[in-house]
């Protein structure tokens, strides 16, 4: 009786359970396929029946229908096609936010953004490189029948296009998702910002939300960056009820920029290293809150006045949240071109021909590894390569000075310093990642030989 009594106990228990991680389940999903489908239709230009990758959310392997209003531009995702709504809304030169559930309006409808690229400088092409293209297609392997794999690969060498290929459907006009590659970008900004004196990213970021006494409020900007901030987040994107999941696309995905500071201290700031989407968002608020005093459209317009348009990504779309908060940890979409740019503005210490647009002293803290990430493969929001205290390089085969932006399902910028090269691959990879230090190690070999 006692084994029975036990055995319905852990069934109750079991049960308790799934009700609880189901309650996330619907939202999440539709917020997914919602956020995900319009950003594909609106911002890269692809058909829905082409997308179909995102409307299976990675933390339910369950296909959720999204309907797409052109007129409205706007795309309506139903669980089990009746309930739990969500709807993103695209707003020109701001991609696509998901909406309120309860129908709040948001700030961005009261701002009049309108960004002016400047002129494109034109883009320097080398001759061709056989070898090269012949290292560039191996990233194309066949794709299974969700269309996941490689879709752009761009090689930059010596500031010039070396080499381009693209899959089935997508070209150099393509705007494609970065995702976390989007916390470089948002390390950027600080730096800029930084630049010109109006932050020190030594620090206190002083939020609001942390009254006087918290411990929260020795948190520094140059914590935030380095993802030693001590503050409470999971970054896990299989769980519906993960911190990351419901800050992306379930309950928390209206005031995105703020979660993180609605969250407790894990650990001291400065003594223990956790990778946080939440603390990149936590930046983007802080910026608009601390740096902007609130003003939404200075804010906005920010990122494409100072570093898109200077650099020459016309294609970049940063997107914010229902709060006007850029997802600077996830929401970015460029051409893979564009993406390159970006990386050729840190391999020429942030210059732009002959304009200074971050200065050399931020792309060199920048790559400063941080302190409490033991392995030393971490700096400000960039990836390194730099050789740790113990063990060997994440890519052995690649030099120490390379660094790199990285993104969910395999999205790459990879800068190889020593070698004037900057490697970018985009995709789709559910599952294993593409081998991307095999495939910078073969383009640098083609480069190599003709060199």
């Amino acid at each position: 009786m006692s084994k029975l009594r036990g055995s319905l106990s852990l069934l109750a228990v079991l049960l308790v359970g799934l009700a609880v991680w189901q309650r996330h389940v619907p939202l999440v999903g539709t917020g997914w396929v919602a956020k995900r489908l319009c950003s594909a239709v609106f911002v890269s230009g692809r058909t829905p029946e082409d997308a179909v990758e995102v409307t299976i959310p990675l933390p339910i392997p369950l296909p959720i229908p999204g309907v797409v209003d052109r007129e409205k531009r706007s795309v309506t995702a139903y669980f089990a096609s009746l309930f739990v709504p969500s709807t993103a809304r695209f707003r020109p030169g701001l991609g696509c936010t998901l909406d309120d559930p309860e129908g709040a309006p948001s700030p961005l409808d009261a701002v009049a953004f309108e960004p002016h690229p400047e002129p494109l400088r034109p883009l320097r092409v080398l001759a061709p490189n056989p070898a090269l293209d012949a290292a560039v297609e191996t990233a194309f392997d066949p794709t299974d029948a969700f269309g996941y794999g490689t879709r752009a690969v761009v090689v930059f060498h010596r500031g010039a296009l070396a080499a381009e290929a693209y899959a089935d459907g997508f070209d150099h006009r393509t705007p494609l998702p970065g995702w976390s590659m989007t916390k470089s970008v948002t390390s950027a900004m600080v730096g800029l910002l930084a630049d010109r004196g109006r932050l020190d990213v030594m620090s206190p970021v002083l939020l609001d939300e942390w009254p006087a006494g918290d411990p929260r409020q020795a948190i520094t900007w140059d914590e935030l960056l380095r993802m030693s901030s001590g503050l409470d987040f999971r970054e896990v994107y299989e769980q519906a009820s993960s911190d990351a999941t419901q800050m992306l696309f379930g309950t928390e995905r209206m005031r995105r920029g703020r979660y993180a500071a609605t969250r407790g201290l894990a650990h001291p700031p400065d003594t223990f290293w956790s990778y946080s989407s939440g603390t990149t968002n936590l930046l983007q608020y802080a910026m608009l809150e601390k740096v902007f005093d609130g003003d939404l459209a200075t804010y906005l317009r920010f990122p494409h006045e100072a570093l898109f348009g200077p650099v020459g990504m016309a294609s970049a779309v940063l997107e914010p949240d229902a709060s006007g908060v850029y997802v600077g940890s996830s929401h970015m979409l460029a051409t893979a071109r564009d993406w390159a740019r970006f990386g050729q503005l840190y391999l020429d210490h942030g210059r732009v021909g002959s304009r200074t647009i971050l200065s050399p002293s931020w792309i060199e803290y920048t790559r400063r590894p941080t302190p409490t990430n033991d392995q030393g493969r971490y700096g400000a929001h960039w990836w390194l390569n730099a050789d740790p205290s113990e063990g060997e390089r994440r890519w052995p085969s690649l030099g120490p000075d390379v660094y790199a932006a990285t993104g969910f399902e395999g999205q790459y910028v990879v800068v190889l310093p020593s070698e004037e090269l900057v490697v970018v691959r985009l995709g789709v990879d559910r599952g294993p990642r593409i081998d991307i230090e095999g495939l910078v190690a073969r383009i640098l070999d083609a480069v190599d030989e003709r060199d």
